[in-house]
C-alpha cells in the first residue's frame, strides 16, 4: 500500500500563514519609500532650482555668451590648435565674413560664428551652429540659424527662420519669418507681416509694417493706483450663464462668468476676468486686470488690458490693441495667438502650438460676439 502524501495539520497552517504574508509583503512593498520618508523625514522642504534651469528666456544666450568669453580668451592666450580653432568662423574688421569654398557651395556653415564687427550674413545660407555678433547682425533673405546671440541690433530678412533661439539688444524680422524657438531682446522686438513664431520676450514687441502709425504710448494708458481694485474695496460679480456687459460699461470688482462672455465697447473694468466659457471684448475696451478663459479670447480694435492673459484655447487681439505696460511687463499665453496691425505688447508671448502676425487683416474678420 502507498505511502499517505498529506501534510501534518501544521506544516499546512504554516505555509497558508507564509502564502498570506507574502501576499501582504508584495502589496506593501511599493509604500515602503513613503513609510521610510513618514517615520524619518528627509524631503521636508522644497527641491532648489538652479536658476540655469528657472525657465528664464534670455538663459541660453547668458550660457552662450559665458561659453564664447572663455573661448576668446583662450585664443588670445594661444591654448588652441589650429584643428580647433577650424571649428570656428572668425570675422572681424581685417578679416569679413568668408566661408570656405565648400560651404559657398553647399550654402551651409557648420562652424560656430564669430563676429566681432557689424556683418551681414549672406541670403539663402543655413547655419547649423551658433552665431555671436559683438556689434549688429543682418541676417539675408531666406537664412536659417540656429541660434545667435548680438549685442547689437539683429535684422533678419523675409522668408527666414530661427530654430532655437536668439538674443539681441533690438530684433527686426522681416515679412514671413519663422521663429520655432524662443526670441528675445533688451529693448524690442518688432514683427512684421506673416510672421510666426512661439515665444517671445522683451520690453515692447511691436507687430507693424515701417509705415504703419502705432497706437498711443503706453503713458496714455497707466493705470491710477488710486482706483486700484482689492477685495476689501468691491465685490465679486458671479455670472452663471451666457451674458453681455452693454457698451460703455464701468464696473469696479473680478467678474467671474460660467458661461460666454462678451464686454461691450469702450467699456471700462477695473479687476480681473475669469471666464469659462469664450470670452470676447469688443473695440475700445480697457481691462485693469487679467484676462483668464478655458476656451477662446477675442480682443477687438484699441482694447487696452493690463494683464496677463492666460487662455487655454486661441487668443484673437485686434488692431492697434496694448497689452501691458513697458514698466509693467506682463504674460500673454495660449494654445495659438493670432495678431493683427499695430498691436503692441510688453513682456512675453508664449503661443504653445504656435502664434502669428496677420498684419494684412483687418481685424473686424476674425472678430464677433460670443453671446
Amino acid at each position: 500500500m502507498g505511502k499517505n502524501s498529506t501534510l501534518p495539520e501544521d506544516t499546512l497552517v504554516m505555509w497558508i500563514y507564509l502564502f498570506f504574508a507574502l501576499g501582504l509583503g508584495l502589496l506593501l512593498l511599493p509604500l515602503l519609500p513613503a513609510m521610510v520618508e513618514w517615520w524619518h523625514r528627509s524631503s521636508a522642504y522644497p527641491l532648489s532650482v538652479n536658476p540655469v534651469n528657472d525657465g528664464n528666456i534670455e538663459n541660453f544666450s547668458k550660457r552662450f555668451n559665458t561659453f564664447i568669453n572663455q573661448l576668446l580668451t583662450a585664443i588670445k592666450q594661444g591654448d588652441l590648435t589650429p584643428e580647433q580653432l577650424d571649428k570656428y568662423l572668425f570675422s572681424d574688421s581685417v578679416t569679413p565674413f568668408m566661408p570656405s569654398s565648400e560651404e559657398a557651395q553647399q550654402h551651409r556653415i557648420n562652424r560656430v560664428v564669430i563676429a566681432t564687427h557689424t556683418t551681414e550674413l549672406p541670403a539663402g545660407y543655413r547655419f547649423t551652429r551658433e552665431i555671436f555678433a559683438k556689434c549688429s547682425l543682418v541676417g539675408g533673405s531666406n537664412t536659417i540659424l540656429r541660434a545667435a546671440l548680438v549685442h547689437g541690433n539683429f535684422e533678419l530678412e523675409a522668408n527666414s527662420a530661427i530654430l532655437r533661439w536668439a538674443h539681441a539688444s533690438q530684433v527686426k524680422l522681416g515679412p514671413a519669418c519663422a521663429i520655432f524657438g524662443r526670441l528675445s531682446a533688451v529693448e524690442r522686438i518688432t514683427l512684421t507681416s506673416d510672421c510666426t513664431f512661439k515665444r517671445l520676450h522683451a520690453p515692447t514687441i511691436l507687430f507693424c509694417d515701417d509705415h504703419d502709425e502705432m497706437p498711443r504710448p503706453d503713458s496714455d494708458v497707466e493705470i491710477d493706483a488710486s482706483h486700484s481694485v482689492t477685495p476689501e474695496h468691491v465685490g465679486r460679480w458671479l455670472i452663471k450663464e451666457d451674458f453681455h456687459i452693454p457698451a460703455g460699461t464701468q464696473l469696479r470688482g473680478d467678474v467671474i462668468a460660467h458661461g460666454n462672455l462678451s464686454i461691450g465697447s469702450n467699456s471700462i473694468i477695473e479687476g480681473n476676468i475669469k471666464c469659462y466659457g469664450n470670452l470676447s471684448l469688443m473695440d475700445g475696451v480697457n481691462i485693469k486686470g487679467a484676462l483668464t478663459s478655458e476656451k477662446q479670447l477675442q480682443l477687438g480694435e484699441q482694447c487696452r488690458v493690463s494683464g496677463p492673459l492666460i487662455v487655454e484655447g486661441g487668443i484673437e487681439i485686434g488692431t492697434g490693441t496694448v497689452i501691458g505696460q513697458r514698466q509693467h511687463a506682463t504674460t500673454v499665453t495660449a494654445n495659438t495667438i493670432k495678431v493683427a496691425n499695430r498691436v503692441v505688447a510688453h513682456g512675453t508671448l508664449w503661443a504653445r502650438q504656435g502664434g502669428a502676425a496677420k498684419l494684412q487683416y483687418d481685424s473686424g474678420e476674425f472678430k464677433h460676439c460670443v453671446v
